[in-house]
């Protein structure tokens, strides 16, 4: 027998001399250690200028000694290499290998342990106090450099906890606790602390903490650093960073099993393509965040994130089905980003901005979320935001910014009021949506439809600034409740000629005609009316709900291109100033050239869109200054109710193309053409009820009309400015030499 040898072929361990530790090696090129006798509390420590395990694998020998805890500590100048296993032959044992100068595993294994700890640290002992006048020994290991490598044949075993503990740790294989007791984990500790590690904790037992670590210094390095290679399986799984503003770079996988998973650092925690699975939640709290191209699922259990730096996520997916928890002190930017709690709600919480591009988030439940301001715009896919049977709840605080929420091509949606719900900032639940800005609110549709929904239910709103539905729709399968401080703005954008268009009316006069004995000349005139083109016609701005709307603004209401239909109840709008105007869309051109007879060529149609007030019930419009519908149209089932300083109701001359065949009028020489002007819109209709104007000044009426099934009370009266007109704009002429041609229209 071959005893501490430290020839470079058997040099694999070899003690120190300090401690009964008693080295073997054998045929097959394994180590047998011969462990001291313990010291006291069940711990044997054990010294070794080396300390590496060969394929063959060490064993460590507790027969003799019994111990619950075999200390194996390096106190030479090398490094330490676990290629094989090192397994505990007899009484199972507690196993802590500490080398000062490094550990790189790669294929080990641990065999009959209880709970293992590779650490940098140097190892003493510590008397703690358990009861009064009564001590213990433990093990206490201080880290103040070293690195631990998990190399590619990576580490394994079945060990009630595996827990590695340096300076640093770069993990680039898999670590494997085969152990199937649910309290079996896997730790990462990276910076420079002290871990004290509890004599009375005996093999078996997984309930108790047995590795107590603190301590911490300021170190703006990343410490820990999983590569995609790196991949980490065990029941319970933590991974944390001792040193302040130090942090975690992960590229490989996480699997954890019922106990979770959790990941601390005080510096940026950046995951690039990780996997992280848990059978049982989630906590991650680190100084700041980043993930890009990684996924987060979470079988049971909640998932918890914090970020006191912000958090950037890029084309991650995070998912459970409990609870998801998100809170920060920063930024919080997803692109591209699925949140999902399938069986529950979703809290998103910060004190700086949010930002969603193409974010997808959804929750059965509620989704509560606030931050300084919200800005849900661009992405690759369209973001949408959506509590199913629950309430969406969205604050703003403007605490250092206006506080707005900027909803462009977007879904915001609500299944159902939940009363006595609020967010952190007391915003109580007031409808399947509630949204409670601090700035201006603008939903504004892009190539996709910007929609805030409640599905269930009302949908409550309130501003400090500017309230504006920009091609958007507010819809509820209930009552829509708007509340503005500043202006409200249902609008389509538009061109001026919307509601000024371009009139052309052109006539040029050619020679005579000899063939007329020179009396009549060639005559062209052109009459054209362009009111341009919508970029969208078939997205009116749209305020939709299934019961009653109620609009409170204390600037003016503009509702132009737009619609408001309150279809189950009343409308009642309280503003400075109400204005709702339709748009027009298209051109129509007549052409003409006249010599002895005329020939026709005529082309094109408008439309007026948007413009309406509609209610199944009542109407009741109550403005500080003046109420105008221009090109509009207010309707009521019910009663129809004004009061303003000023009531103004304009028509719009619309341009009607009328075609009609050749005939005897021109020697069959073409179809006819004729352009009308007629008014239209800029009327005010109660079906079944009356009209009840109430203003110290008369209405003014250029055009419009007043219908109602019952009295039309106007306090001060009406001034007829234009009566409703139809007319042509331009009409077939005489047939003969003689013919005279006038312009088209006025």
């Amino acid at each position: 027998m071959l005893v501490g040898l430290a020839t470079p072929a058997l040099a694999q361990v070899t003690a120190d001399g300090t401690t009964s530790t008693q080295v073997t090696i054998n045929a097959d090129g394994s180590v047998s250690v011969g462990i001291a006798p313990v010291v006291s509390d069940g711990i044997s420590l054990n010294r070794y200028d080396q300390f590496n395990v060969p394929k063959p694998g060490v064993q460590l020998d507790n027969r003799s000694a019994a111990a619950r805890t075999i200390v194996n500590e390096v106190t030479g100048t090398g490094g330490t290499r676990i290629e094989g296993p090192l397994e505990v032959v007899g009484q199972r044992a507690h196993v802590i290998v500490a080398n000062p100068n490094g550990i790189v595993i790669d294929e080990g294994r641990f065999v009959n342990t209880g709970r293992v700890a590779l650490t940098t640290g140097r190892i003493n002992t510590s008397p703690t106090q358990i009861a009064p006048g009564i001590f213990q020994q433990n093990v206490v290991a201080t880290v103040t450099g070293g690195t631990i490598t998990v190399e590619g044949g990576g580490l394994s075993g079945q060990m009630d906890a595996v827990d590695l503990i340096a300076h640093q740790l770069r993990i680039d294989g898999p670590i494997v606790n085969e152990s199937l007791n649910e309290g079996a984990s896997l730790r990462l500790a990276a910076g420079q602390s002290t871990t004290e590690f509890s004599s009375t904790v005996v093999p078996g037992n997984t309930g108790l903490n047995w590795a107590t670590i603190s301590g911490a210094v300021a170190d703006g390095t990343v410490l820990i650093e999983i590569t995609r290679h790196g991949a980490l399986r065990a029941n319970r799984i933590g991974i944390e960073v001792n040193d302040r503003g130090a942090g975690v770079r992960m590229a490989g996988s996480g699997h954890a099993g019922s106990r979770g998973f959790s990941l601390r650092a005080d510096g940026q925690i950046v995951m690039t393509g990780a996997d992280i699975r848990t059978a049982n939640g989630l906590a991650l709290q680190a100084g700041g965040i980043t993930t890009g191209s990684s996924t987060i699922t979470a079988s049971g259990g909640d998932i918890v994130i914090g970020s006191a730096a912000g958090l950037d996520a890029t084309d991650t997916r995070i998912s459970t089905p409990g609870n998801m928890i998100i809170r920060g002190s920063d930024r919080l930017s997803f692109v591209d980003t699925g949140l999902t709690s399938l069986d529950a709600s979703i809290q998103i919480d910060t004190t700086g901005p949010l930002i969603g591009q193409g974010l997808q988030a959804e929750a059965f439940n509620h989704m509560l979320i606030s931050a300084d301001s919200i800005d849900l715009s661009g992405g690759k896919a369209r973001s949408s935001l959506a509590a199913q049977a629950g309430s969406l709840i969205m604050t703003t605080l403007g605490q250092t910014s206006a506080g707005d929420l900027l909803h462009a091509g977007g879904l915001l949606q609500g299944g159902s009021v939940t009363p006595g719900l609020t967010d952190r900032h007391q915003t109580a639940s007031a409808g399947a949506v509630t949204l409670n800005i601090k700035g201006d609110l603008r939903n504004t549709s892009t190539d996709d439809l910007a929609v805030i929904f409640g599905a269930g239910g009302d949908v409550w709103v309130r501003t400090m600034g500017d309230l504006e539905n920009n091609r958007g729709r507010i819809l509820a399968n209930g009552d829509i409740t708007l509340t503005t401080a500043g202006n409200l703005r249902n609008m389509v954008e538009a061109s001026a000629l919307a509601t000024a268009p371009d009139i052309r009316r052109e006539t040029r006069a050619g020679e005579r005609q000899w063939w007329t004995f020179w009396m009549k000349r060639r005559t062209e005139t052109l009459v054209s009316y362009d009111f341009g083109q919508l970029s969208h016609p078939d997205q009116p701005a749209s305020l939709t709900a299934s019961g009653a709307i109620t609009i409170r603004a204390d600037g003016g209401l503009l509702n132009s291109g737009g619609e408001i239909n309150a279809n189950g109840g009343d409308l009642n709008i309280t503003a400075l100033h109400v204005e709702t105007i339709g748009l027009g869309d298209g051109k129509v051109q007549l052409r003409r050239v006249c010599v002895l007879v005329c020939s026709f060529d005529a082309a094109g149609t408008v439309r007026y869109l948007g413009g309406q007030l509609n209610a199944a019930g009542d109407i009741r419009i109550d403005a500080q200054d003046h109420v105008i519908n221009r090109a509009g149209t207010v309707r009521a089932i019910g009663h129809l109710g004004i009061s303003a300083a000023q009531v103004d109701l304009h028509a719009a001359r619309v341009p009607l193309l009328v075609m009609r065949p050749s005939g005897f009028y021109n020697f069959w020489s073409s179809k006819g053409a004729l352009l009308f002007l007629r008014d239209q819109f800029g009327g005010l209709v109660a079906e079944t009820g009356g009209i009840d104007i109430r203003s110290p000044r008369p209405l003014r009426n250029w055009g419009g009309s007043l219908t109602a099934g019952q009295e039309i009370a106007l306090e001060s009266g009406q001034e007829i400015v234009r009566a409703p007109d139809f007319r042509a704009a331009g009409s077939d002429q005489t047939i003969g030499l003689l013919a005279n041609l006038p312009l088209l229209g006025r």
